[in-house]
């Protein structure tokens, strides 16, 4: 993970077609991150959409509104497997074929609607099947634990015995307390991260450097006359949370893993490299995928920089086809900035249609 990650430049077709194209858009963007949000879910219309399965069009939703994305089933639901099946039960009522963002805020007014949580546990699988995750060397939390309790008793014996202690031990607790939780915050996003990891490490090493010269200064110094079972509560309180952060900091990922993540990073830096040229590589059928790395404002700025240059970006119909792995059939005559036409019309850029399926996959509040 500390290594740079390697350049894009010789990324090509062929190079995504056994690193990105041979899975689904929505694994890709599950393992890219590992998160499964908006993107994965509009990652999966995005596909139905291209190989045929559904229908969208999107429409005005007025002003300061998300366009509305409506939906139609082209096939049976039996046609729709895993998770396909579960969010095309939870997004179309039974035994209706037609559905759109108003509907189903309506449906789930009360209830509250999460799409992302119908396909998470699927997609983890299918992302674990690919590059399975488990490190053999997992921090135990129990010193953490054992330092932790011990603090507690030390600070609480030391208020006891010399009651002039409690407000340097409550201000000083405190005070390391705020520390660790931006600490740990910090370090989880760490954790995550499979390149560029340098200047992020701060996140988490800059507020542990300022409780670590916070109980310096107060060991050292003296200035507080606070007793030496305080002195020592506060330490080791010190020492069990910048253990746990530290812990929380370890990746979880094995080498295969990083590296799977690492090639897809290196996908999405070509993608967002290749949408600040006029002239992309690119083609419609990759839509899905460029959804799944979350890369829709990327292309509402291509289109609003390149994508009214030329008669050929308007009103194309290339498409493309999937196979249930995930490879790319027709990949279509190249990248007109509308998604692949036909099944993604009603919205004009492909932006457009994302930022509709966008506003749907958000779900709705209870």
């Amino acid at each position: 993970r500390l290594d740079p990650l390697p350049s894009h430049g010789s990324v090509d077709e062929q190079w995504l077609a056994e690193n990105v194209f041979k899975h689904l858009p929505e694994v890709i963007g599950a393992a890219w991150d590992n998160k499964t949000g908006e993107s994965e879910v509009a990652a999966v219309l995005a596909r139905l959409v291209s190989e045929g399965r559904m229908s969208s069009e999107v429409r005005p939703g007025g002003l300061f509104k998300a366009p509305v994305l409506a939906l139609e089933l082209l096939v049976d639901r039996s046609r729709f497997h895993g998770h396909e099946r579960k969010l095309v039960d939870a997004l179309f009522e039974s035994h209706d074929r037609r559905t759109d963002t108003v509907r189903i805020r309506e449906r789930y007014k009360k209830s509250g609607f999460d799409p992302a949580s119908k396909i998470a546990k699927p997609l983890k699988e299918l992302v674990q099947n690919l590059a399975p995750a488990r490190n053999p060397s997992k921090a135990t939390p129990l010193p953490s634990l054992i330092a932790f309790l011990g603090a507690i008793v030390l600070m609480v014996s030391a208020v006891v015995r010399e009651p002039a202690d409690a407000p340097v031990v409550f201000i000083a607790g405190f005070a390391i307390l705020v520390c660790y939780f931006f600490a740990v915050g910090g370090a989880a996003v760490w954790r995550n991260r499979v390149h560029d990891v340098g200047r992020s490490s701060l996140f988490f090493l800059f507020p542990l450097g300022i409780a670590v010269a916070g109980v310096l200064f107060i060991v050292l110094s003296g200035v507080t006359l606070a007793s030496a079972v305080a002195l020592a509560g506060l330490t080791l309180l010190l020492f069990a949370l910048a253990n746990s952060v530290f812990n929380q900091a370890r990746s979880r990922e094995n080498a295969d893993r990083i590296a799977f993540r690492r090639r897809l990073a290196v996908a999405r830096g070509f993608f967002v490299a290749e949408l600040e040229r006029d002239q992309p590589r690119l083609k419609d059928a990759w839509f899905p995928y460029l959804i799944a790395f979350g890369l829709g404002k990327h292309m509402d700025q291509w289109f609003r920089a390149f994508g009214g240059e030329s008669p050929a970006h308007i009103g194309s119909t290339v498409g493309g086809t999937f196979s249930s792995g995930g490879r790319t059939g027709d990949s279509g005559g190249g990248w007109t900035g509308f998604g692949g036409g036909g099944g993604f019309s009603g919205g004009g850029a492909s932006a457009t249609w994302d930022a509709a399926a966008s506003s749907m996959a958000a779900g709705v509040a209870a």
